[in-house]
């Protein structure tokens, strides 16, 4: 049971598999401050409160956001003005797809 709501620091961490991250928390009854989203720079993130309140943000990592947009056909160049990644960081990580 939560003790009351403190949104005054959040909590983030990172996964490669947010959707199945998403999943296994619904089915865990957590509160949901909102389900996934994406950011403008194309991350989806999440967040839900802790048993103690505290918010947390589970966001994909940026290698998996590089993959994805690989995945839907966007060029390397697209992907850097989306997501403000160096274009090594993109190449590397298409090679990676």
């Amino acid at each position: 049971m939560s003790r009351g709501r403190n949104h005054r620091m959040e909590l983030y961490f990172e996964s490669e598999s947010i959707g199945e991250m998403d999943e296994l928390l619904q089915k865990e009854g957590v509160e949901f401050l909102h389900g996934i989203v994406e950011q403008p720079w194309g991350q989806r993130v999440l967040r839900f409160y802790d048993p103690d309140g505290h918010v947390v943000e589970l966001g994909e990592t940026m290698e998996s956001v590089v993959k994805r947009f690989h995945g839907q056909g966007l060029a390397d160049e697209e992907i850097v003005r989306r997501t403000s990644m160096p274009l090594e960081f993109v190449s590397t990580n298409r090679s990676r797809a």
